[in-house]
């Protein structure tokens, strides 16, 4: 995803609610993750944004607002969501108050 949208506003950041950062850790060192993990094992993050399931992902403006939300695997429909996020980037990225 990363890659895929090198040239729009976009960044990954991924956030981490295991309450042991040791064994969190050593997932994120056996993977190829190529963006910053936060920790959050009090589950902040997932309050504010109101997390029905995991994983879930949420596109988040400068700004703050939740643009888009989904909850679950991208397996099936990776390509209906990459299209989705790409037209809302572009939107984003064209807007005047860019």
């Amino acid at each position: 995803m990363k890659k895929k949208f090198k040239d729009m506003p976009f960044e990954i950041v991924a956030i981490n609610l295991d309450t042991n950062k040791a064994l969190a850790d050593q997932f994120i060192k056996s993977q190829s993750i190529n963006f910053p993990v936060a920790f959050d094992p009090e589950a902040n993050i997932a309050k504010k944004y109101e997390v029905k399931g995991m994983p879930s992902s949420f596109l988040v403006d400068a700004q703050g607002h939740l643009r888009i939300r989904y909850t679950g695997f991208w397996n099936k429909s990776k390509n209906e969501k990459e299209a989705a996020i790409k037209d809302l980037l572009e939107k984003i990225k064209n807007s005047p108050t860019n």
